[in-house]
């Protein structure tokens, strides 16, 4: 009887644990069960992720596709500005001494058969001093007959109303004759001065050289690159700082795009401005810009340097360097043109002059005798004695 009890108190205890054991397994199943639905959970977020990933791949790689684009369209329109700068200068490239100018230049209608002839030139060369005829033959400026005329309106019209009620009021003009018949030469590797009142003619001339302006009538033929330098701040964009407008400029003036770039730090440094590179330009001074224009046409390899009274504007010292630079670009077979009311720098400075007078040339030759011809007739009486010498010149300026 005894044994019966116990056996079944045995049986009573493995059944309980068997309860307990599936109680545990139906609680590991429910675990696992949820495991999973996480895993899964997990799975789904991470080929989610993944996929973001792919498509931001494949964002990245069309932006850098669209990027490489935009950068070989920026070199190929660098290099056709270059190409066609390069074309615009070889047009203006004047034939040989003894052969024929070139198809492309710009001779004017109006002037084809109007250029000087041999027999002029050699007169004109006999009565040049002696120093200007060891200077080299060739010819890099040819002006013959060049004529300009503006129109001036002698009455105003500002609003629509006045155009109706006047309508032949605008069409009044009178007519300025900046120029008439003007013919000079300028050889290779000479300084060249223009001088003259105000209102002579000077600036307008420049421009023509430049091909600002167009002529009326006449003929120029240059050989070689120009770096025009006539106006404060003209090319420059204000609204640039100094690297971008050193770089535009330079394209514009010829030099390949990178070498405009491994030039600016030293036409920073020749103006002087290495505390405001990255300033606007529109809030430089007058004289900060004009030291910018300076150093980036100063810069550009060009053959002939067209300069105006613009340095002026500058201060003695930076006028002082700009002169050291001109000197060192003319030993260097550059030829520089330079318009200026200063007879000391007319006379110290260049080989060759003319004076312009009512859009004519009044005197040409010897710049110390150019120099006293202006001032003769600008004080009306003629040079003190032994005015020969060139510092008698400033003299007479003073005076």
């Amino acid at each position: 009887m005894d044994e019966v009890e116990r056996l079944k108190d045995e049986l009573s205890r493995v059944i309980a644990h068997r309860f307990a054991l599936q109680e545990a397994l139906a609680a590991a199943e429910s675990e696992r069960n949820a495991l999973r639905s996480a895993g899964e959970k997990l799975r789904s977020e991470a080929g989610g992720a993944h996929r973001e990933v792919q498509r931001l791949h494949a964002r990245n790689a069309d932006l850098h596709g669209a990027l490489n684009v935009a950068n070989a369209e920026k070199q190929r329109l660098e290099a056709a500005l270059a190409s066609a700068l390069r074309v615009r200068d070889d047009q203006r490239e004047i034939a040989k001494p003894g052969g024929s100018p070139p198809a492309e230049e710009r001779p004017s209608a109006a002037a084809v058969g109007n250029a000087s002839t041999p027999a002029a030139g050699s007169r004109q060369e006999k009565e040049q001093p002696r120093k200007l005829r060891s200077l080299p033959a060739a010819p890099v400026i040819e002006v013959r007959d060049l004529c300009k005329t503006y129109r001036l309106p002698t009455e105003r019209v500002e609003t629509l109303k006045e155009r109706i009620l006047h309508p032949l009021r605008s069409s009044r003009s009178s007519r300025l004759q900046a120029l008439e018949d003007v013919s000079f030469d300028v050889r290779r590797g000479e300084f060249f001065g223009i001088a003259g009142a105000n209102g002579s003619g000077k600036s307008t001339l420049l421009k023509l050289l430049a091909d600002v302006y167009a002529p009326d009538a006449g003929t120029i033929r240059t050989a070689g690159r120009i770096a025009p330098f006539i106006e404060l701040g003209v090319g420059l964009n204000p609204e640039f700082a100094a690297y971008d407008n050193v770089v535009i400029s330079g394209v514009m003036m010829g030099l390949e795009p990178e070498e405009a770039r491994s030039r600016y730090p030293e036409i920073i440094e020749f103006a002087g401005l290495e505390k405001f590179t990255e300033l606007k330009l529109k809030n430089y001074s007058s004289g900060m810009r004009v030291r910018l224009a300076f150093a980036i046409t100063v810069q550009v390899d060009a053959d002939i340097l067209l300069i105006d009274e613009v340095l002026a504007v500058g201060d003695a010292e930076f006028r002082e360097k700009c002169l050291e630079r001109t000197h060192r670009l003319r030993s260097e077979g550059k030829t520089v043109v330079l318009v200026t009311h200063s007879m000391e720098a007319l006379a110290n400075e260049c080989d060759r002059a003319i004076l312009l007078q009512h859009g004519r040339i009044a005197a040409e030759g010897d710049p110390a005798e150019v120099a006293r011809t202006y001032l003769r007739d600008l004080s009306g009486r003629e040079p003190e004695p032994g005015g020969e010498a060139d510092g008698n010149v400033v003299e007479l300026v003073e005076g």
